[in-house]
C-alpha cells in the first residue's frame, strides 16, 4: 500500500475513464461525403477510418498522401464530428469521482487529454465528465495550448507547487502519460480496460478505478 499522501491526481480520458469504443465506427460516417468528394475507393475510405480510430487525426496524413488542402479538410471534418448518442463512461467512473469529491481531504484531480480540440471537448461536454475535475486540459492536435501531455504536466507541477512524488498520473497509455509521468517522477497507474496492452513500466495495474483507493492513500467512503 502507499501511505503517502497524494496531493494530486492526473487522468488520461479514453480507455482510461470513457469507453472510447463506445461511440462505434459510425462516429466516421459524416467524413464519408468528403471522402467521396476526393474519388477515394470505399477501401482506402475504410483504411483512413481504421486509422482515425487508433490513432490521431493529424498522424494519418502522411501515411494516405494527402495534400495540404485534402489534410485540413480532413482535420476540420474530424474536429466537428458530433457524438453519437451510444458514447458513455465506464461503469465505475461516476461512482467513484462522487466519493473521492466527498472527501474533505480530496487531491487535486486533473483531466489531461490528447486530441483535436474540437472532438476532444465535444466528449468532454457530452459526457459531462469535467465537473469532477479542478483542471481539464486538452493537448496535441490543435495549435492553441500545449503540445503535449509533458508540457501540460509540467506546468501544472509548476502552477500547483508540487513535486512528481506527489503526483500520480493514470491512463492506459504506455508511451503517452504513463512515460510522461514516469520521466518525470511521478507514480503511474495503468488501466487495464478491454484492448490496453500492459505496460510492465507502470508501476500499478488495475481493472477499476476502486482500487486506486490505497494507492492515492484514502480510504474509501462507506457510501
Amino acid at each position: 500500500m502507499n501511505r503517502t499522501l497524494t496531493k494530486a491526481v492526473i487522468f488520461d480520458l479514453d480507455f482510461c475513464l470513457f469507453l472510447t469504443s463506445s461511440m462505434g465506427q459510425q462516429l466516421f460516417d459524416p467524413l464519408n461525403p468528403l471522402l467521396d468528394s476526393w474519388s477515394i475507393v470505399s477501401d482506402q475510405q475504410e483504411a483512413m477510418k481504421d486509422a482515425l480510430w487508433t490513432g490521431a487525426a493529424r498522424d494519418i496524413i502522411p501515411t494516405f498522401n494527402l495534400t495540404v488542402e485534402q489534410s485540413e479538410e480532413l482535420l476540420t471534418a474530424y474536429d466537428t464530428l458530433p457524438i453519437p448518442d451510444s458514447a458513455h463512461l465506464y461503469a465505475d467512473v461516476v461512482p467513484f469521482f462522487t466519493r473521492l469529491r466527498s472527501k474533505e481531504n480530496c487531491p487535486e484531480l486533473l483531466l489531461i487529454t490528447r486530441g483535436t480540440k474540437g472532438l476532444q471537448q465535444s466528449k468532454l461536454d457530452y459526457l459531462d465528465i469535467s465537473k469532477f475535475f479542478d483542471h481539464a486540459e486538452i493537448v496535441g492536435d490543435h495549435r492553441e495550448g500545449f503540445s503535449g501531455k509533458r508540457e501540460a504536466f509540467e506546468h501544472y507541477l509548476h502552477k500547483l507547487e508540487l513535486t512528481g512524488g506527489e503526483v500520480i498520473s493514470v491512463g492506459d497509455s504506455a508511451k503517452d502519460e504513463l512515460a510522461v509521468g514516469r520521466e518525470l517522477g511521478m507514480a503511474t497507474v495503468q488501466t487495464l480496460r478491454e484492448s490496453v496492452t500492459k505496460d510492465p513500466d507502470a508501476k500499478h495495474h488495475i481493472k477499476s478505478l476502486e482500487e486506486l483507493w490505497p494507492i492515492i492513500g484514502r480510504e474509501r467512503p462507506a457510501v
